[in-house]
């Protein structure tokens, strides 16, 4: 791999980390006010729009899940785990 192929991927990774940061603080701003009853509606809003337009992935969604899980306290997976058995 040249040099110049080097920073072009790399510009291209930071473009990519930089977008999905923009992406994360649109979602925060969009949600940051809503309590957790809204947050759970809107889920469940969300979940029933992919499936019904095919996009809904519950292995992806499992796999995130259990990436996260040691982040958080047994309360807070007890309620994660319990929204993954109502969405499948």
């Amino acid at each position: 791999m040249r040099l110049s192929e080097y920073k072009c991927e790399e510009n291209i990774k930071q473009e990519k980390k930089q977008k999905n940061e923009e992406k994360i603080e649109n979602m925060y701003e969009k949600y940051k006010n809503f309590n957790q009853n809204d947050l759970t509606n809107e889920l469940f809003n969300n979940i029933a729009k992919q499936k019904k337009d095919g996009t809904f992935d519950y292995e992806k969604i499992k796999n995130t899940i259990t990436q996260i899980m040691p982040y958080l306290n047994a309360e807070q997976q007890k309620n994660l785990l319990s929204i993954l058995e109502k969405i499948k």
